[in-house]
């Protein structure tokens, strides 16, 4: 059987054809949202739809109407979005991947976090809590620089109560861990640029925790965001947190101690959870202590997130 060849004629349509098909492909592939934003913005109704179905965000209603509003600004890649925080996380062994989904707040939502708080007259261990539980949904890392803390308790003249000292902190960041079994949703972990001891009202709880002590984990000085300089050592706090029920905590902490009698030791805090409406606060050695009324609304003012004097 012999085979027909195109002419010349027939050569010329058949490569115009072919570019024609070329050209449409290139084009199609450029109008395309890049595979990362594509997915992330297909599955914001899905998390948004989870924000207001889930029973314990609906009790405090000011932060499940924050949370909805931040989850459209995830980025598809923290790799992309922020170099150096990514090469902070990955040389603490924090995450998976640098190129998961990530959100840091700005300064306005920052702000606009804490009000929230105050209005549902959360505990910073619930809020805490209640924002991983977002982030587990999204699988993103979240991220709060600790300046803008700073900035907003000082505006709002807040105490956040029986918490994780807010005092030099860097950086609060959650991520999650892809394959988590429940109760965990997301590692919790501070970064402080500085060793320092914190002392909780009497009223509160009648003890110091040290931030940096020997033997806690610790990183050289490096940047944490693009736009800062390092300059000491980085101190560094470590934490799953686990839901369940309405029980919620912080437990396999690491960089938080309590002093021992007359500080000669230092008791290493494991966990630190609420239950029921007791808080307890327990250690690897000695150290158990728990504070009734943790969050009944009477004792707000002394241990959740509050205008400091209280109005």
């Amino acid at each position: 059987m012999l085979m027909s060849f195109p002419g010349p004629r027939s050569a010329i349509h058949w490569r115009t054809a072919s570019a024609l098909i070329l050209l449409g492909l290139v084009m199609g592939l450029c109008a395309r949202p890049a595979w990362g934003q594509g997915s992330i913005a297909s599955h914001t109704g899905e998390i948004q739809g989870k924000i207001a179905q889930d029973p314990e965000l609906r009790r405090y209603p000011h932060l499940q109407q924050f949370v909805a509003g931040v989850v459209p600004r995830r980025q598809p890649s923290l790799r992309d979005a922020d170099p150096s925080l990514a090469t902070l996380l990955e040389d603490a062994k924090q995450i998976d991947a640098s190129d998961q989904p990530y959100l840091r707040l700005t300064s306005p939502e920052v702000d606009t976090f804490f009000r929230a708080c105050v209005a549902d007259k959360l505990t910073m261990l619930r809020a805490i809590g209640l924002i991983a539980r977002v982030v587990n949904w999204s699988n993103m890392v979240l991220v709060i620089d600790g300046r803008d803390i700073d900035a907003a308790l000082r505006a709002q003249s807040l105490n956040v109560g029986l918490a994780l000292p807010m005092e030099h902190a860097a950086l609060f960041a959650y991520i999650p861990h892809l394959g988590s079994q429940p109760p965990f949703l997301c590692r919790f972990f501070a970064v402080y640029d500085r060793a320092f001891t914190y002392s909780y009202g009497k009223d509160v709880l009648n003890e110091s925790v040290v931030i940096g002590a020997d033997g806690g984990p610790w990183l050289s000085a490096r940047k944490i965001f693009d736009d800062r300089q390092p300059s000491g050592p980085l101190y560094l706090v470590e934490s799953d947190i686990l839901y369940q029920g309405t029980t919620v905590g912080v437990y396999n902490i690491k960089g938080v101690t309590i002093p021992g009698w007359k500080a000669m030791a230092f008791g290493p805090v494991d966990a630190m959870f609420v239950q029921g409406d007791t808080l307890t606060i327990q250690g690897t050695r000695w150290l158990k202590r728990n504070v009734g009324g943790f969050e009944r609304p009477e004792e707000w003012s002394l241990v959740g997130i509050h205008p400091d004097p209280p109005r």
